[in-house]
């Protein structure tokens, strides 16, 4: 994997903050182009997702995705924002073009969680000094 994802500089940047989230993704077509392609996001955020995959995505390219995020699932029209080299062959970065307000709040729930886990093992870490 290349580096650290959810990098405090780079989420800065960010007009959505993401959470490192492992979940089930279908990326059923590139720009029109059938794929179905079974991979897995390592971030997702409001504005959208990060994962890896097998094959190089061109910047600009419209993915039409399906998102698995407990308990639904979900339909969701992204366009690839970064897609650079990794150790499993590209880390791409993806915005969401057509996400729905259930959606957003879905996903709002699952940043919201990451940041009071995040939050509560940094107190962990701090009361064990």
């Amino acid at each position: 994997m290349s580096g650290n994802r959810t990098d405090e500089s780079h989420d800065k940047k960010r007009r959505f903050p993401r959470a490192a989230s492992v979940n089930t993704l279908l990326v059923t077509a590139v720009d029109g182009e059938p794929l179905d392609e079974f991979l897995k996001t390592h971030s997702v955020g409001r504005g959208g997702c990060g994962f890896d995959c097998p094959q190089e995505l061109a910047v600009g390219s419209t993915l039409d995705l399906m998102i698995g995020l407990r308990p639904v699932a979900f339909q969701v029209i992204a366009r690839v924002v970064y897609c650079r080299p990794s150790d499993d062959g590209f880390e791409v970065g993806c915005e969401f073009l057509d996400l729905g307000v259930p959606e957003q709040r879905l996903i709002d729930a699952v940043v919201a969680a990451h940041r009071r886990d995040a939050a509560s093992a940094e107190r962990g870490a701090s009361a064990r000094l």
